[in-house]
């Protein structure tokens, strides 16, 4: 059993956002070269803080935590606002988009496909399945199977507040329990293990706070459940003491798409024409404009970044894994 980590991450605030923001779009035309640049620009901008330090830059951090990371590198992006700028973009470059049309059927005819959703008919010399949690549904029209679980995500969110919370902060269990193996086990309650729960708070535009998270493996569930967002607001407090006080306003669910090594889908198939990309479970966004590049080099038959195997669909096959489970 690993013992309770009393140390903390914070991140930085908004005027990193726009560099690292910078660094994403040159991704798309250097990704190799601007990933180096961004890993060591993150070692030179991190900062290890001690006791006095973490509850100088948090002062309402729990008097037992010993200290924690800062790091500066670090950076948030609103997921709503940065899938509309990306589809407003796409519109501009003569990209159509069709909200409330769900996929029925793909027929694969020579030169392409003809993927029929709602009343209309598309044809395509390509077919990307990027779907997320509902990929499966999507590669089941056409035969291919596709190994992806959701994983639930519950969040809170509390009342109006300032200077309650100044960065947004993460125990460093977090990391574990996206990570969570049988090899190890965090010196938590039972629930809290149970449902993947960790401490994370970030204060939001709005001024109000954003409480998590969990992972659990609920189907397509997303109705909230009592004992997690219990237990969740338990644990933030277990950190934030301060936050017994506060009122929580709402919470809500949602399904991230998880794959048994937690790496995502980028990946031809055994059908010409046909790709897939998803499996990024909770890191579609930051993924998103760097998925865009590797999907276009590989169905343009550019030189791609990393070697396919990697997120080959069939690497479960290939290493002896039935799906990976």
């Amino acid at each position: 059993m690993v013992p309770e980590i009393k140390v903390v991450q914070f991140t930085a605030e908004t005027e990193v956002s726009t560099r690292i923001s910078n660094k994403l779009h040159s991704a798309l035309e250097t990704f190799k070269d601007v990933v180096y640049e961004m890993l060591q620009y993150c070692h030179e901008h991190n900062k290890q803080l001690d006791t006095y330090e973490a509850h100088q830059l948090e002062p309402n951090l729990a008097e037992d935590i010993v200290g924690g990371i800062h790091t500066m590198s670090d950076a948030q992006v609103d997921p709503m606002l940065l899938t509309f700028a990306l589809a407003e973009k796409a519109r501009q470059r003569g990209a159509e988009i069709f909200p409330f049309h769900e996929v029925s059927e793909i027929v694969r005819q020579q030169g392409g496909f003809v993927v029929k959703a709602a009343e209309d008919a598309f044809r395509a010399a390509n077919v990307v399945i990027a779907a997320g949690v509902w990929s499966p549904f999507i590669g089941r029209l056409v035969g291919l199977d596709i190994p992806i679980k959701p994983r639930q995500g519950q969040l809170l969110v509390s009342e109006n507040v300032s200077d309650v919370v100044r960065y947004p902060t993460t125990e460093f269990g977090y990391i574990m329990a996206k990570y969570a193996g049988s090899e190890y086990r965090r010196s938590v309650p039972e629930a809290v293990e149970k449902n993947g729960i960790a401490m994370l708070v970030e204060p939001r535009h709005g001024r109000n706070l954003l409480i998590g998270s969990s992972r659990r493996f609920a189907g397509y569930d997303v109705q909230n459940d009592y004992q997690v967002i219990r237990e969740m607001a338990r644990r933030t407090c277990r950190f934030f003491p301060v936050l017994r006080d506060i009122n929580m306003i709402r919470s809500y669910a949602g399904l991230r798409p998880y794959t048994a090594d937690q790496m995502p889908f980028l990946s031809r198939t055994g059908t010409e024409g046909l790709y897939v990309a998803a499996g990024h479970e909770g890191a579609g966004i930051t993924l998103s404009l760097a998925t865009g590049k590797f999907m276009d080099d590989l169905i343009c038959g550019k030189p791609v970044d990393f070697e396919e195997n990697l997120f080959s669909l069939d690497r479960f096959a290939q290493s002896g894994q039935k799906d990976g489970r």
